[in-house]
């Protein structure tokens, strides 16, 4: 339980100070990648947005890319880019509420494969219908299904990725974030603490 609190309060600091950008403009080009900007928010000139690269970091290709269920809403996947595996976890919420949650085991054998357990067959708990909308919500405000789905700040050395796989209207779409933490990432990066999964 200690450990689970002490994951939880790296993760909020690491997100806390992870740079925040955001492209919310659904008239953005992702042919190439295009610095991130959002108004009102400083950010470094560094931050790019554009399609997924051919070359992604080993614990990126390892991500879990599973079919998301027709019936989830969102799977949400934090790891670590530092060598320290045992914080790296993912969920995935259910449209009805079921929340099921997978996090590493702490084994440091392997720091390139960032889920070495598997997400439970039966739900870790049912969160209540205002849960949902919430987090529907958060994807549709932040713009999600039009965001690029590769955000970086490639200027930072350790940090961490949040992968999110979502279905907005019926349309899949998936955004990797390697050291960028803009709107849905926050909120998502927080349910688990809010629902005390």
């Amino acid at each position: 339980m200690a450990l689970r609190r002490w994951r939880r309060g790296v993760f909020v600091l690491v997100v806390s100070l992870a740079v925040i950008g955001a492209c919310s403009n659904g008239d953005v080009d992702t042919s190439s990648p295009v610095p991130v900007t959002s108004p009102g928010v400083e950010v470094s000139e560094d931050l790019i947005a554009g399609p997924i690269p051919d070359e992604l970091d080993v614990r990126l290709q390892n991500r879990d890319t599973s079919q998301l269920p027709d019936d989830a809403l969102v799977r949400f996947q934090f790891i670590n880019r530092g060598p320290h595996p045992g914080i790296n976890y993912r969920w995935v919420l259910m449209e009805d509420g079921r929340l099921f949650v997978a996090r590493h085991s702490g084994d440091t054998s392997d720091p390139y494969t960032p889920f070495d357990t598997d997400l439970p067959a039966d739900p870790t708990t049912t969160v209540d219908t205002g849960v949902v909308t919430r987090v529907r919500e958060t994807l549709t405000r932040s713009d999600f299904a039009s965001q690029p789905p590769y955000q970086a700040d490639p200027t930072v050395e350790d940090g961490t990725f949040a992968v999110v796989t979502a279905r907005i209207d019926g349309i899949l779409h998936e955004v990797i974030y390697e050291a960028v933490g803009p709107a849905p990432v926050g909120a998502l990066a927080q349910l688990l603490e809010e629902v005390g999964a």
